[in-house]
């Protein structure tokens, strides 16, 4: 495959994970808004619904192969000071989504 489309392929496997954790947290109630082209730090942020007890948004970095580059997490980690929400790491783990906050543990989302 030539090298110009592999960028391509690799952006629309990241959209489709995204569009799959956009849907599975609309199936809980969510409303979700996603930064294309990964113009932020986060790729989706999700608004409990009000009913919820703990309404703080999820602050979601996507990725499809469940590595969060130190860099990107110690960004990640400073941010998560700043704003008033939940940091969190979803990825694939075979066909499974798994929702993790920046310290590792699991969230049942």
């Amino acid at each position: 495959m030539p090298k110009k489309f592999a960028g391509n392929l690799n952006y629309k496997k990241g959209r489709r994970f995204e569009y799959r954790v956009m849907a599975l947290l609309r199936n809980k109630g969510y409303f979700c808004m996603r930064a294309y082209a990964s113009k932020g730090p986060y790729d989706v942020i999700g608004i409990r619904p009000a009913s919820q007890m703990n309404q703080v948004p999820l602050l979601i970095q996507c990725k499809t192969n469940g590595k969060l580059p130190k860099k990107e997490r110690e960004k990640l980690e400073l941010l998560d000071k700043k704003w008033h929400g939940t940091t969190v790491h979803a990825y694939r783990s075979g066909r499974t989504t798994i929702f993790e906050d920046l310290n590792g543990n699991i969230l049942d989302i």
